[in-house]
């Protein structure tokens, strides 16, 4: 199995292809990252629409969210095969740019994005992550957004039977939702909002999706178990000069 990067976290190609190839269309992750992407959008005019970049955009399944929020779009991806699958979204957007490149050093122009989105295996989906976001930070203009996935010791991906998971190299990629913010901080973002929501593999078996579900709403309410089966989002702003 070729591997593309040493990361501790880092996907095969063929780890990757297998995901993209999933399904995302009843994920409640995916969906609160498209309802905070249509936010940013509503924050800015039609003049101002800026630019967006996707690190980890996969099969490109919020690029359409994104082009139509920002007038310039570029999807960062470290799969070809991958890649291949976001060509083939529907894209009403003529400044869109899919890139083979790796998160951490993505070569591209330095504070020229207005938003970033990271979610996924993408820059914290690793324990490299510190580097990451030294990478996004630069990418990013002064008062620039990012909204970033975060998985904790209790997420889902890590206990339930996922083909192309390593079990035991992801887990060292875990942050705990009150670890979140400092780590964000340190890599000198101001953090506007974290929340957690449920997050099932896509491959997982329909049965255990819906039992997983409803295991984390039952335990939304108590410390460290609400945490079971949930992602982390984040909301960070560069700090402007």
């Amino acid at each position: 199995m070729k591997t593309l990067k040493t990361r501790e976290c880092g996907h095969s190609e063929q780890e990757a292809a297998a995901w993209a190839k999933t399904s995302f269309k009843t994920q409640p992750t995916v969906d609160a990252v498209k309802q905070l992407i249509r936010a940013e959008k509503n924050k800015r005019s039609r003049r101002s629409r800026g630019k967006a970049v996707d690190l980890g955009c996969g099969a490109g399944k919020f690029l359409p969210d994104l082009s139509a929020s920002f007038v310039e779009v570029v999807g960062v991806d470290l799969s070809d095969a991958a890649l291949s699958l976001a060509r083939k979204q529907r894209v009403k957007n003529s400044r869109l740019k899919l890139i083979k490149a790796d998160y951490f050093d993505t070569r591209l122009p330095p504070a020229y994005f207005d938003f970033a989105l990271a979610v996924g295996p993408s820059i914290m989906g690793t324990s490299d992550y510190p580097k990451g976001l030294r990478e996004l930070a630069r990418l990013l203009k002064p008062g620039g957004r990012a909204l970033l996935e975060i998985k904790n010791p209790l997420h889902a991906s890590y206990w339930l039977p996922v083909p192309w998971h390593n079990f035991r190299e992801k887990k060292k990629c875990a942050i705990w939702p009150w670890q979140a913010r400092s780590a964000l901080e340190r890599g000198g973002f101001v953090v506007e909002r974290i929340e957690t929501v449920n997050y099932v593999p896509p491959a997982c078996p329909r049965f255990a999706a819906r039992f997983f579900y409803w295991l984390g709403g039952a335990l939304r309410g108590f410390p460290f178990l609400g945490w079971f089966g949930r992602s982390t989002l984040a909301v960070a702003r560069k700090p402007p000069k």
